[in-house]
């Protein structure tokens, strides 16, 4: 399936590589996520769902999937940290200041919550249709 290979590249992007423990949940939320986008833009399963939202669906369900690992204390906050660590370096005068723990974790819940959040994108409005 083209789409769990591409969730499962994209979470490997964030530093979360998925494990066979993982396959029902991945299923499931990509499951949950095609029948919100048909639901949402009005697309009868008979037809396909434009290759455009391809990536919107994605994100949407990589962001359910992280928030919930983050929820459940499964998620490795130290690898999605080590890009991170540093806040601001400022190069006249030589000052760096380090990322406090709690801001990174707040950050991560406003990334994740906007990439589960695929139903007030643009994308999916522009592709929703009238329904009679």
């Amino acid at each position: 399936m083209k789409m769990k290979t591409d969730v499962i590249q994209r979470l490997a992007t964030f530093g979360n590589i998925a494990t066979p423990e993982d396959d029902f949940a991945l299923g499931f939320l990509i499951d949950k996520v095609v029948n919100h986008v048909r639901t949402f833009c009005h697309i009868p399963a008979c037809k396909e769902i434009p290759k455009e939202l391809h990536q919107v669906m994605i994100d949407m369900v990589v962001g359910e999937f992280l928030q919930a690992k983050k929820a459940q204390g499964d998620l490795d906050l130290d690898v999605l940290a080590e890009n991170a660590a540093i806040k601001q370096i400022k190069i006249g005068d030589t000052s760096v200041e380090s990322a406090d723990e709690q801001s990174f974790s707040t950050q991560l819940d406003k990334i994740f919550a906007k990439m589960a959040a695929g139903s007030t994108s643009s994308s999916l409005v522009s592709f929703r249709r009238m329904r009679w």
